[in-house]
């Protein structure tokens, strides 16, 4: 499965993007002509700002090389690192010791581009008046 997918929700949890993605046209929506003069131009500048957010719903790490756990029938256990949302209890007394989180990140970068003009559609050529698109998760906290 694609654990990272903009556009779907996971199944599991139809309020989850395990990934969002924000782009914000900083040109507004066609850029700027440049170079030599406003009109007839011969490229087009456009930036823009791409803010990312996303998390991992479980994310395991197991060291099967290990020999710190030893087993007499299969010489050893593996080592497993565990982060996904749920609590976590002591195993003696059950009692609550603390949360297991899911693993978040988040980043803001940035790009631009400079294009010939022409009658090809190309960069910051959209059908929408907002310079800001964004993935059907973003608005879901």
């Amino acid at each position: 499965p694609n654990y990272l997918d903009a556009f779907r929700p996971l199944p599991s949890n139809p309020r989850l993007y395990s990934l969002k993605v924000r782009n914000n046209n900083l040109l507004l929506r066609n850029g700027i002509h440049i170079l030599p003069t406003l009109e007839p131009w011969i490229a087009t500048f456009n930036a823009w700002s791409i803010d990312v957010e996303g998390e991992f719903v479980r994310f395991e790490v197991q060291d099967i090389d290990n020999e710190v756990h030893p087993d007499p029938i299969f010489g050893h256990e593996a080592q497993v690192y565990v982060r996904e949302g749920i609590p976590v209890y002591d195993p003696t007394t059950n009692l609550p010791i603390g949360d297991n989180l899911r693993i978040k990140f988040n980043f803001t970068t940035g790009t631009f581009i400079v294009v010939p003009p022409g009658k090809i559609t190309g960069v910051g050529d959209k059908n929408t008046i907002n310079p800001i698109e964004e993935t059907p998760g973003w608005s879901i906290i």
